[in-house]
């Protein structure tokens, strides 16, 4: 195990020390040690005093196999817990970042042991990208592989110009991956278009305050146009295939192509 981990920590140094995810440090609101009870099929773990916990940067994607192996690492051990948020969310969690030494080696994180053998992929939230980044490189190694769910092709990301593919998927959270024909935008929202036609073809919208939020992370939407782009999040079909970008971690530049022009214009095409 001890090489797994000191694998994770090579990564993690790579990511830090890239350019585009040089970022502040992981931030941390409170640590402390914690005995593990239970973990329920949605990864949220109890501990012996009854707080609830949510395993912060983790989409467990419906997987009861990945409780289940986090269950048989964690139970009835005391770990160490980094707090990412002070308060509990809604449901009375708090998201932290999991960690427990495994037989005297280097302690180890249950984020980073879940995504890299394909139990669980990375989730887009709000938080630092040094905290997130890490997650999305170890995820990206585990879908080159074929590692746990990146096996079935149900689970692939989904080529932005297949519009078939994206029958049957609404509400689900999936990954759509493709080139950006054009930028578009209103008066209150901003579109990347991944074809020709808008209400056919798949998009990714953000909002206005979203956008300002994108360029303070070190990201311009409105110069993406001829980029492959990673896009990530909950499938709404109402308006033709549309993903609503939250969070910047949800829009990732696989590969940048030749800059084009900021087109500024979302005129309505009709299908083909």
């Amino acid at each position: 195990m001890r090489w797994m981990a000191l694998i994770r920590h090579a990564v993690m140094a790579m990511a830090a020390t890239t350019p585009a995810l040089a970022q502040p440090a992981c931030p941390v609101a409170e640590s402390r040690s914690l005995t593990i009870t239970d973990i329920d099929q949605r990864l949220e773990l109890v501990s012996s005093n009854g707080e609830k916990l949510r395993v912060f940067g983790v989409d467990f994607a419906g997987g009861a196999q990945a409780a289940v192996e986090a269950k048989a690492w964690l139970a009835g051990r005391v770990i160490d817990v980094d707090f990412v948020d002070a308060a509990d969310d809604r449901w009375g969690r708090r998201a932290a970042r999991v960690f427990a030494s495994l037989d005297g080696d280097v302690p180890e994180s249950l984020a980073d042991w879940l995504i890299e053998r394909g139990l669980a992929r990375a989730r887009p939230e709000a938080g630092a990208a040094a905290c997130l980044a890490p997650l999305f490189a170890l995820e990206a190694a585990a879908r080159a592989s074929g590692a746990g769910l990146w096996s079935d092709p149900a689970n692939a990301a989904i080529p932005a110009a297949e519009r078939a593919r994206f029958e049957g998927r609404d509400g689900q959270n999936v990954v759509v991956e493709g080139e950006i024909v054009g930028v578009g935008q209103t008066a209150t929202r901003l579109y990347l278009n991944f074809g020709p036609v808008r209400s056919v073809d798949f998009a990714a919208t953000a909002t206005t305050a979203m956008v300002k939020t994108l360029n303070a992370a070190g990201l311009d939407p409105r110069a993406l146009t001829g980029a492959n782009v990673r896009v990530r999040g909950l499938l709404d079909r109402r308006f033709g295939p549309q993903i609503e970008i939250d969070y910047p971690s949800q829009l990732e530049i696989v590969a940048r192509g030749a800059k084009k022009p900021y087109s500024g214009s979302v005129a309505p095409q009709r299908a083909p």
